[in-house]
């Protein structure tokens, strides 16, 4: 019912309770209920109808309707449409896009995102939590863990996580990622600013942050690494993916949108200690890399792909990579010096030295191993006379300790050193040609002797 004193007021007819008082801002002519009793339109002397939600008592919508005082209206039985007549001397059917009403938050409803499906809600507020809800409005689940408000939300590509963070304050600098699925923490990390917003991107494999100290940050969703930072010229109030590219588009506190790409191409993931050692073919389609977990690993460049991993018995330092002769070589802190040959990774040799070679090179075609090692020496192996046993055919000795970095022109003719001595080195080989060691004396060289 309603007055002449504006607000409508609405019991309960079983025992006469009052219900809800719901505010108008002008007095009401004339109410009408839809046929479920789910919604109230109510219309008077102000030119909008109103619609609400009798359950909760909220307003769902209004409506321009009219250019002056609506004097009756009525209710489709669907509650979707509501025809109106007015003083403006006109009468008008309208449609209303507002569906329902859920009081999704104790306190402020801050952020919302919706699933790419667009079977899921997901909502976050001033009560620290984060809701997961069904496209009929019925809560599915609520995620906590949050020691305060939150301010943003969005959900990967697939519905499987949800991220939230930061907080209608701009204080703070928590982010969370979430399992839909079972509500379960996947991971929780501090920002060094607090967060002004976050989105995932690039088909949810990375997750977007922006922060109150101009830098966008890009985690690698799968690992939730940090993979690179971004630093903006202005203060960045809201982050989302570009609709037709993987840029990303960013507001600012400076009135601009930009759109922003990102440098980072691919984050390879695989080793369980510090990578040491790189090398690539000269095709650009495969990686090579070494580590502390005893590992070298092969990546296809173009997917990220782990192709293929060597394990060792020792921290690998140094690798090298010839596509002529197809031969990948690596040291390890074991004094092993491993040879594998492409594409299969066939063991080739295996050279054990008095001492650890902090660097290998290949050249002359992968003809040639070069080792600069800790005895203050740079060794050359020759690989043709037998490939399953390097043959050792020159040392440069005058490094004052370790000698940590070696390189070589394509024919093997020029190689550089560089040590802990402070000192780059130039040497020339003097080897034009290595020959097989003789077995025994023949008898041409005797007859040289006597």
């Amino acid at each position: 019912a309603a007055g002449d004193d504006q607000p409508i007021r609405t019991w309960n007819l079983a025992d006469a309770k009052a219900v809800h008082t719901l505010p108008q801002p002008a007095v009401v002519r004339r109410l009408s209920v839809s046929q479920d009793g789910a919604r109230l339109a109510a219309g008077g002397d102000e030119a909008l109808a109103s619609i609400w939600d009798l359950a909760t008592g909220k307003l769902l919508e209004q409506l321009p309707v009219h250019t002056a005082g609506i004097t009756d209206l009525a209710l489709a039985a669907d509650g979707k449409t509501l025809s109106s007549i007015s003083t403006d001397k006109t009468i008008r059917r309208s449609g209303i896009a507002a569906q329902q009403m859920i009081v999704a938050h104790q306190g402020s409803a801050n952020a919302l995102d919706v699933s790419t499906s667009g079977e899921q809600i997901a909502t976050v507020g001033d009560d620290k939590l984060a809701k997961l809800w069904d496209r009929q409005g019925q809560l599915v689940r609520q995620f906590s863990g949050s020691a305060a408000a939150l301010g943003h939300v969005s959900f990967n590509t697939d519905g499987t996580q949800l991220a939230a963070g930061g907080d209608p304050t701009r204080k703070v600098q928590d982010v969370f990622i979430w399992k839909t699925e079972d509500g379960g923490l996947a991971k929780k990390w501090t920002l060094p600013s607090p967060v002004l917003g976050l989105s995932f991107i690039n088909d949810g494999r990375r997750l977007a942050v922006t922060a109150v100290d101009n830098r966008l940050r890009l985690y690698e969703a799968a690992e939730l690494l940090l993979g690179e930072t971004i630093t903006l010229p202005a203060t960045s109030v809201a982050v989302a993916p570009h609709p037709t590219d993987d840029r990303l588009l960013v507001a600012g506190s400076d009135g601009k949108l930009r759109a922003v790409t990102a440098n980072l191409r691919q984050l390879l993931l695989g080793h369980q200690g510090a990578v040491h050692s790189l090398a690539a073919s000269a095709d650009g389609q495969q990686l090579y890399s070494g580590g502390a977990d005893k590992t070298l690993r092969q990546w296809k460049l173009e997917s990220g792909e782990n192709a293929n991993t060597l394990t060792g018995s020792a921290p690998m330092l140094s690798i090298a990579v010839d596509d002529k002769s197809g031969l990948l070589v690596g040291s390890g802190s074991d004094k092993i010096v491993r040879g594998w040959k492409l594409p299969a990774a066939e063991p080739a040799f295996e050279l054990t030295l008095p001492v650890i070679a902090r660097s290998v090179r290949l050249t002359a075609a992968g003809q040639r191993l070069l080792a600069a090692c800790d005895d203050a020496q740079l060794r050359t192996f020759d690989l043709t006379l037998d490939p399953q046993v390097p043959q050792l055919i020159e040392v440069f000795a005058g490094h004052a300790g370790v000698v940590y970095a070696v390189a070589a022109s394509e024919d093997g003719k020029l190689i550089v050193s560089g040590g802990a001595d402070k000192t780059l080195r130039i040497w020339n080989s003097a080897v034009q040609r290595a020959a097989r060691p003789h077995t025994a004396m023949g008898a041409a060289a005797a007859r040289v002797q006597k």
